[in-house]
């Protein structure tokens, strides 16, 4: 063997017993830190023997490469880091773009059929609840994370409900920030007379065992329900990554997020329960519904199954709030992609997407890298050249709220024209592709024009120094 060759040998038992080393440092140095947090031990036999009831039972095990990758990542990060500046592995993707994330929230809008026209306010309370309530089941298998939209992102959906009288209820939601973060959405059905506007902030954190991406002090929903002039402030738990390090991963929704109309004085205060150590179960929910600070009802249950509302002295009598199987769902449609604009999240992910649902890392890494390498240039020149970025659909108010530029509050008229599924209302798709199309063609032409007057005049310049050295040459030879 020669020198080299010896050498190298050594480099690389070196690096794999760093490895193995680093790898141990980390795991020991969270355990400690998780102690200080009073995080359950994923290693106690009764944990992991128990099964996870339910609907949303989602265990996944990192094995091989992966664990690798997880252990690398672990080297970079502390008790209480922000996560969002660390970039995760492509195999705990989920195919679609966070943007989407809010189509869940209108898969079963059923319970919204008939707000419009329900005169008891209580009653119009507990039918936003049934369909707020229906929006956390639709989870991934495994712990699976939604692309981080880039700047400037778009994504447009509709469901259409012209069948059943109910109209067409389009979604648009945009990223108007990428530091911090943040998603906008606006989402309208003018025949049930309502609209949701709002953004999510989900800021990160790494908590030791878990990862949680922290919602409900920073994202905002205002559902706005136009025949009552009624405002329902709505607030959205967080989102926890269980098993992180020890044990298998898992999905967990937990927080105490509000609910609370102004106009009604009715007040809803939500719990989704976190998983205690020995006791409790997964997707468990409480809470209590109030009318001008005085209790009415509680309310508990499993969004993954079954919630009940009753008075607190006659738990005996109690109704069905929600109820996952009795939920019909909506046909979600989107723009073909070859109708959809450069930044539209199903095009601008489609490789990626392509990737990870044909099961293959390696090409999905590498048009995600791309993607984000793109993203990084794209700053630094909007930074050289001092521009500031323009967001297509949303702008921000003075308390920090994105707010849709489109919004028709006005009331729904039986002779109103209806909008077209996607684009802003008023404006098809089609025809905002062919103004652009026309745009385009003007400028063709209008650069054919300017060239072909510069190359005349080039060309006219061209000639006139030539009967110039002609006339010269003459001269000299007359000479």
């Amino acid at each position: 063997m020669s020198k080299k060759n010896k050498k190298k040998s050594k480099e690389k038992v070196k690096k794999t017993t760093e490895k193995k080393e680093s790898q141990e440092e980390a795991i020991e140095r969270i355990e400690k830190e998780s102690r200080q947090y009073n995080f359950p031990s994923e290693n106690d036999p009764e944990y992991l023997n128990k099964k996870i009831e339910g609907k949303v039972e989602r265990k996944q095990k990192i094995k091989g490469k992966q664990g690798n990758i997880i252990f690398a990542l672990l080297k970079q990060v502390r008790i209480g880091m922000d996560l969002n500046r660390i970039t995760l592995p492509t195999f705990i993707l989920e195919p679609r773009s966070f943007l989407e994330r809010f189509s869940d929230f209108l898969i079963h809008t059923g319970p919204l059929n008939t707000l419009h026209i329900t005169e008891d306010p209580m009653e119009r309370m507990l039918k936003v609840l049934d369909w707020y309530f229906s929006g956390w089941h639709l989870t991934p298998a495994g712990v699976k994370k939604p692309y981080n939209p880039i700047y400037g992102e778009t994504f447009r959906a509709c469901f259409n409900h012209t069948k059943s009288g109910n109209g067409i209820t389009r979604l648009i939601t945009e990223q108007v920030s990428h530091h911090p973060p943040i998603s906008a959405y606006y989402a309208e059905n003018r025949k049930l007379q309502y609209y949701i506007t709002g953004h999510i902030y989900p800021k990160s954190k790494f908590l030791g065992n878990s990862a949680a991406s922290l919602l409900t002090d920073s994202s905002k929903m205002d559902f706005h329900l136009l025949p009552f002039d009624e405002h329902y402030f709505i607030q959205l738990p967080d989102y926890y990554a269980r098993g992180v390090v020890i044990g298998s991963m898992y999905a967990e929704v937990a927080g105490k997020p509000v609910i609370y109309c102004k106009e009604t004085g009715i007040k809803v205060k939500v719990e989704f329960l976190a998983k205690g150590f020995f006791k409790g179960s997964l997707n468990e929910i409480k809470g209590e519904i109030y009318k001008d600070n005085k209790l009415i009802y509680n309310f508990s249950g499993y969004w993954d199954d079954k919630i009940h509302y009753f008075k607190k002295k006659k738990k005996n009598d109690k109704q069905v709030l929600f109820d996952l199987k009795k939920l019909k769902y909506n046909k979600m449609y989107v723009p073909p992609i070859e109708e959809q604009d450069e930044f539209e999240s199903r095009r601008l992910w489609k490789e990626v997407t392509k990737g990870l649902k044909n099961d293959d890392v390696d090409y999905a890494s590498k048009y995600k890298f791309a993607l984000e390498t793109k993203q990084r240039e794209d700053r630094k020149v909007r930074k050289e050249d001092e521009t500031v970025w323009e967001t297509k659909y949303f702008d921000e108010d003075e308390n920090g709220n994105w707010i849709y530029k489109y919004i028709n509050k006005v009331k729904y008229q039986e002779n109103e024209e209806i909008d077209p599924p996607f684009g802003k209302p008023g404006i098809p798709i089609w025809e905002e592709k062919q103004r652009l199309k026309k745009k385009k063609k003007n400028s063709k032409k209008k650069k054919t024009k300017q060239n072909k007057s510069s190359s005349n005049e080039k060309s006219s310049n061209s000639q006139d120094e030539k009967t110039e050295k002609n006339k010269k040459s003459k001269k000299n030879k007359k000479k």
